[in-house]
Protein backbone atom coordinates (compact mmCIF):
# COMPACT_ATOMS: atom_id res chain seq x y z
CA UNK A 1 0.00 0.00 0.00
CA UNK A 2 2.49 2.34 1.28
CA UNK A 3 4.68 1.40 -2.25
CA UNK A 4 1.39 2.25 -3.98
CA UNK A 5 1.42 5.68 -2.80
CA UNK A 6 4.78 6.61 -3.27
CA UNK A 7 4.02 5.78 -6.89
CA UNK A 8 1.07 8.24 -7.05
CA UNK A 9 2.73 10.84 -5.37
CA UNK A 10 5.96 10.43 -7.92
CA UNK A 11 3.44 10.72 -10.61
CA UNK A 12 1.93 13.55 -9.30
CA UNK A 13 5.24 15.17 -8.85
CA UNK A 14 6.79 14.59 -12.12
CA UNK A 15 3.24 15.93 -13.75
CA UNK A 16 3.67 19.15 -11.51
CA UNK A 17 7.72 19.25 -12.57
CA UNK A 18 6.77 19.47 -16.14
CA UNK A 19 3.56 22.17 -15.63
CA UNK A 20 6.21 24.17 -14.49
CA UNK A 21 9.14 23.75 -16.85
CA UNK A 22 5.89 24.23 -19.62
CA UNK A 23 5.30 27.40 -18.12
CA UNK A 24 8.97 28.81 -17.01
CA UNK A 25 9.75 31.56 -19.54
CA UNK A 26 6.45 32.71 -20.29
CA UNK A 27 5.45 36.56 -19.31
CA UNK A 28 3.69 39.59 -20.94
CA UNK A 29 5.41 41.20 -23.95
CA UNK A 30 5.88 44.68 -23.30
CA UNK A 31 7.14 48.17 -25.63
CA UNK A 32 7.96 51.19 -24.31
CA UNK A 33 8.52 54.44 -26.44
CA UNK A 34 8.71 58.21 -25.08
CA UNK A 35 8.37 61.28 -27.89
CA UNK A 36 9.21 64.65 -26.52
CA UNK A 37 8.43 67.71 -29.14
CA UNK A 38 8.32 71.77 -28.52
CA UNK A 39 5.14 73.01 -28.52
CA UNK A 40 3.85 76.42 -27.53
CA UNK A 41 1.80 77.09 -24.42
CA UNK A 42 -1.63 77.91 -24.98
CA UNK A 43 -2.21 75.53 -27.92
CA UNK A 44 -4.65 72.22 -28.38
CA UNK A 45 -4.18 68.59 -28.29
CA UNK A 46 -6.90 65.78 -29.67
CA UNK A 47 -5.87 62.60 -28.96
CA UNK A 48 -7.83 60.09 -31.41
CA UNK A 49 -9.11 56.92 -31.13
CA UNK A 50 -6.75 56.09 -27.51
CA UNK A 51 -8.00 52.26 -26.18
CA UNK A 52 -6.59 51.38 -22.56
CA UNK A 53 -5.28 53.89 -20.03
CA UNK A 54 -4.92 57.78 -20.55
CA UNK A 55 -3.36 59.42 -18.14
CA UNK A 56 -2.64 63.36 -19.10
CA UNK A 57 -0.85 65.96 -16.67
CA UNK A 58 -0.15 69.55 -16.82
CA UNK A 59 3.41 70.96 -16.28
CA UNK A 60 5.66 74.17 -16.77
CA UNK A 61 7.51 72.99 -19.68
CA UNK A 62 6.54 74.46 -22.97
CA UNK A 63 7.15 71.07 -24.53
CA UNK A 64 5.01 67.68 -24.87
CA UNK A 65 6.03 64.42 -23.40
CA UNK A 66 4.35 61.42 -24.63
CA UNK A 67 5.07 57.96 -23.66
CA UNK A 68 3.13 55.06 -24.65
CA UNK A 69 3.27 51.85 -23.25
CA UNK A 70 1.74 48.65 -25.42
CA UNK A 71 1.65 45.35 -23.65
CA UNK A 72 -0.06 41.76 -24.45
CA UNK A 73 -2.46 40.35 -21.86
CA UNK A 74 -1.54 36.87 -22.16
CA UNK A 75 2.16 35.60 -21.75
CA UNK A 76 3.98 34.18 -24.05
CA UNK A 77 6.88 31.35 -24.30
CA UNK A 78 10.23 32.77 -25.26
CA UNK A 79 10.23 30.69 -28.23
CA UNK A 80 6.96 32.97 -29.16
CA UNK A 81 7.68 36.34 -27.68
CA UNK A 82 9.52 37.92 -31.11
CA UNK A 83 6.65 37.38 -32.92
CA UNK A 84 4.14 38.86 -30.14
CA UNK A 85 6.37 41.86 -29.98
CA UNK A 86 5.79 42.16 -33.89
CA UNK A 87 2.14 42.08 -33.25
CA UNK A 88 2.41 44.77 -30.87
CA UNK A 89 4.45 46.87 -33.37
CA UNK A 90 1.57 47.08 -35.75
CA UNK A 91 -0.39 49.03 -33.31
CA UNK A 92 0.59 52.47 -34.40
CA UNK A 93 0.51 55.88 -32.23
CA UNK A 94 1.69 58.79 -34.24
CA UNK A 95 1.85 62.04 -33.15
CA UNK A 96 1.10 64.72 -35.75
CA UNK A 97 1.96 68.15 -35.00
CA UNK A 98 -0.36 70.30 -37.03
CA UNK A 99 1.24 73.56 -36.18
CA UNK A 100 3.20 74.90 -33.29
CA UNK A 101 0.74 75.19 -30.80
CA UNK A 102 -1.66 72.54 -32.25
CA UNK A 103 -1.06 68.52 -32.05
CA UNK A 104 -2.92 65.28 -32.72
CA UNK A 105 -2.07 61.99 -31.15
CA UNK A 106 -3.70 59.25 -32.67
CA UNK A 107 -3.92 55.51 -32.20
CA UNK A 108 -4.33 53.03 -35.89
CA UNK A 109 -4.62 49.31 -34.87
CA UNK A 110 -4.45 46.68 -37.89
CA UNK A 111 -7.26 46.05 -39.94
CA UNK A 112 -6.81 42.31 -39.77
CA UNK A 113 -7.00 40.23 -37.03
CA UNK A 114 -3.80 40.12 -35.17
CA UNK A 115 -4.34 39.27 -32.07
CA UNK A 116 -8.50 37.84 -31.49
CA UNK A 117 -11.48 39.54 -31.99
CA UNK A 118 -14.31 40.76 -31.22
CA UNK A 119 -12.39 44.49 -30.84
CA UNK A 120 -10.87 44.41 -33.69
CA UNK A 121 -7.26 43.04 -32.86
CA UNK A 122 -7.42 44.75 -29.19
CA UNK A 123 -8.34 41.66 -26.55
CA UNK A 124 -4.83 40.75 -26.44
CA UNK A 125 -3.46 44.69 -25.81
CA UNK A 126 -3.19 46.82 -23.49
CA UNK A 127 -2.08 50.29 -24.42
CA UNK A 128 -1.33 52.66 -21.96
CA UNK A 129 -0.59 56.73 -22.16
CA UNK A 130 1.43 59.05 -20.23
CA UNK A 131 1.04 62.49 -21.58
CA UNK A 132 2.55 65.58 -20.07
CA UNK A 133 1.94 69.03 -21.68
CA UNK A 134 1.80 72.85 -20.50
CA UNK A 135 -0.73 73.42 -18.29
CA UNK A 136 -2.55 75.66 -20.22
CA UNK A 137 -3.40 73.49 -22.85
CA UNK A 138 -6.44 72.63 -23.91
CA UNK A 139 -7.42 69.28 -25.18
CA UNK A 140 -9.97 67.19 -27.00
CA UNK A 141 -10.40 62.89 -26.13
CA UNK A 142 -11.88 60.71 -27.73
CA UNK A 143 -11.17 57.20 -25.74
CA UNK A 144 -12.86 53.56 -26.54
CA UNK A 145 -12.43 51.75 -23.65
CA UNK A 146 -10.72 52.05 -20.40
CA UNK A 147 -9.65 54.48 -18.05
CA UNK A 148 -8.85 58.53 -18.70
CA UNK A 149 -6.88 60.34 -15.79
CA UNK A 150 -6.56 64.54 -16.15
CA UNK A 151 -4.79 66.55 -13.66
CA UNK A 152 -3.10 69.67 -13.95
CA UNK A 153 -4.95 70.99 -17.17
CA UNK A 154 -5.75 74.85 -16.78
CA UNK A 155 -7.75 74.80 -20.29
CA UNK A 156 -10.92 74.15 -21.44
CA UNK A 157 -11.31 69.79 -21.61
CA UNK A 158 -13.64 67.33 -23.61
CA UNK A 159 -13.36 63.94 -22.92
CA UNK A 160 -15.43 61.31 -24.48
CA UNK A 161 -15.37 57.34 -23.68
CA UNK A 162 -17.88 54.59 -24.67
CA UNK A 163 -16.83 52.42 -22.03
CA UNK A 164 -14.89 52.77 -18.96
CA UNK A 165 -13.95 55.32 -16.12
CA UNK A 166 -13.00 59.08 -16.37
CA UNK A 167 -11.34 61.54 -13.45
CA UNK A 168 -10.96 64.60 -13.89
CA UNK A 169 -8.76 66.66 -11.14
CA UNK A 170 -9.55 70.53 -11.62
CA UNK A 171 -6.73 73.01 -10.13
CA UNK A 172 -6.65 75.32 -7.34
CA UNK A 173 -7.71 78.47 -8.29
CA UNK A 174 -9.28 77.63 -11.77
CA UNK A 175 -12.84 77.89 -12.49
CA UNK A 176 -14.70 75.66 -14.68
CA UNK A 177 -18.08 75.35 -16.65
CA UNK A 178 -18.57 71.87 -15.83
CA UNK A 179 -21.26 69.27 -17.60
CA UNK A 180 -20.50 65.36 -17.25
CA UNK A 181 -23.27 62.95 -18.65
CA UNK A 182 -22.97 59.09 -18.44
CA UNK A 183 -25.57 57.03 -20.05
CA UNK A 184 -25.59 54.22 -17.67
CA UNK A 185 -23.33 54.88 -14.58
CA UNK A 186 -22.44 57.28 -12.03
CA UNK A 187 -21.64 60.74 -11.91
CA UNK A 188 -19.38 61.94 -8.76
CA UNK A 189 -18.70 66.09 -8.62
CA UNK A 190 -17.51 68.45 -5.20
CA UNK A 191 -18.26 71.64 -7.64
CA UNK A 192 -21.45 73.55 -6.81
CA UNK A 193 -24.29 72.28 -9.48
CA UNK A 194 -27.29 69.94 -9.47
CA UNK A 195 -27.29 66.54 -10.40
CA UNK A 196 -30.15 65.26 -12.45
CA UNK A 197 -30.87 61.29 -12.76
CA UNK A 198 -33.21 59.73 -15.10
CA UNK A 199 -33.63 55.94 -15.25
CA UNK A 200 -30.21 54.69 -15.28
CA UNK A 201 -28.41 57.86 -16.82
CA UNK A 202 -26.84 60.54 -14.43
CA UNK A 203 -25.76 64.32 -15.31
CA UNK A 204 -24.38 66.58 -13.08
CA UNK A 205 -24.22 70.72 -14.61
CA UNK A 206 -22.21 73.13 -12.41
CA UNK A 207 -23.86 76.08 -11.77
CA UNK A 208 -24.69 78.20 -14.64
CA UNK A 209 -24.13 81.67 -13.03
CA UNK A 210 -20.01 81.05 -12.76
CA UNK A 211 -17.86 81.74 -15.82
CA UNK A 212 -14.46 79.79 -16.23
CA UNK A 213 -12.89 77.06 -18.53
CA UNK A 214 -14.88 74.81 -20.32
CA UNK A 215 -15.38 71.07 -19.33
CA UNK A 216 -17.57 68.51 -20.93
CA UNK A 217 -17.70 64.80 -20.21
CA UNK A 218 -19.34 62.07 -21.65
CA UNK A 219 -19.58 58.54 -20.93
CA UNK A 220 -21.36 55.81 -22.55
CA UNK A 221 -21.27 52.96 -19.89
CA UNK A 222 -18.97 53.70 -16.48
CA UNK A 223 -18.04 56.30 -13.92
CA UNK A 224 -16.97 60.10 -13.95
CA UNK A 225 -15.32 61.76 -11.23
CA UNK A 226 -14.63 65.37 -11.10
CA UNK A 227 -12.96 66.47 -8.01
CA UNK A 228 -10.65 69.79 -7.09
CA UNK A 229 -7.45 69.28 -5.87
CA UNK A 230 -6.67 68.66 -2.36
CA UNK A 231 -9.92 66.94 -1.49
CA UNK A 232 -14.03 68.30 -1.41
CA UNK A 233 -14.47 72.03 -0.63
CA UNK A 234 -17.71 71.70 -2.41
CA UNK A 235 -21.30 69.96 -3.35
CA UNK A 236 -23.59 69.79 -5.45
CA UNK A 237 -27.26 69.28 -5.07
CA UNK A 238 -29.61 65.99 -6.38
CA UNK A 239 -32.82 66.87 -7.64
Amino acid sequence: MMRDRMKVLLVALGAFTMLAAANDGKRNVEITSTETIPFEPGGRIRIANSFGEVKVEGWDRPEVEVTVVRATNREYSERNQAEARRKLEDVKVRLVKESAAKLRIETQFPDRDLFSRPFRGKTNVNVKYRIKAPANTSFSIDHEVGEVDVSGVKADIEISNHIGEVNVKLPRGQEYRANASVRLGEVNSDLIGTTRRKLLSHEFVSDERREGRRLLVRVGIGEINVRREGGREEKGRII
